[in-house]
């Protein structure tokens, strides 16, 4: 097997658009500072010439009904990222539970996963295997035997087991979560 082309990936989170700080007694509103910076990002994005852009979960702050501003910013930037290049974002536990509702505003480059599917970017030659934010009444449906972090952790295990066969061996196998992994057996996902 020959090597696989490389590929230039900017890889984010955590943008947490909409968010107010209290520094004070008075709220401070962020929602410039974080478009400057967004555009700071899509400027790097610009000059490294990126092929993927992967947000890792909470681009939004608010997960209902975020202000009308954050969604303007929010849809602008990744308007612009996805103009060079895909942008896959893996949901978080703060983003917008509505955000199907932006999709259709999108072009195809952008993918908003809220879901355990492997993803294969054919042109680039990479394989996303997200996994976002686990609400667990969410993930574990109506499996009640044992503690919810262990049925948790065994249903996550399985799954991960089950990406196994959709790896491909000529493609970028790249995980993308929205978590906190302890102890998590990392054989799951051989390393490329």
């Amino acid at each position: 097997m020959g090597r696989k082309p490389s590929i230039k990936i900017l890889h984010t989170a955590d943008w947490h658009i909409g968010l107010s700080s209290w520094k004070t007694q008075k709220e401070v509103e962020r929602l410039t500072e974080q478009e400057e910076c967004l555009e700071r990002m899509l400027e790097v994005a610009k000059s490294e010439k990126v092929d993927l852009v992967l947000h890792a979960g909470d681009l939004f702050h608010h997960s209902q009904n975020p202000p009308r501003e954050a969604i303007r910013v929010a849809m602008k930037a990744i308007f612009e990222f996805s103009q060079l290049a895909p942008f896959v974002w893996v949901v978080g536990n703060h983003d917008w539970y509505a955000v199907e509702a932006l999709r259709k505003f999108f072009p195809e480059e952008v993918l908003i996963i809220k879901d355990f599917e492997v993803r294969h970017l054919e042109v680039l030659g990479v394989s996303i295997f997200p996994l976002p934010y686990l609400r667990l009444a969410q993930f574990l449906g109506n499996d009640c035997e044992g503690s919810r972090q262990d049925r948790a952790q065994e249903s996550l295990h399985g799954r991960m087991e089950n990406w196994r066969e959709k790896r491909r061996s000529s493609f970028w196998n790249i995980l993308v979560a929205h978590a906190t992994i302890e102890e998590l057996a990392i054989r799951y996902l051989e390393a490329n």
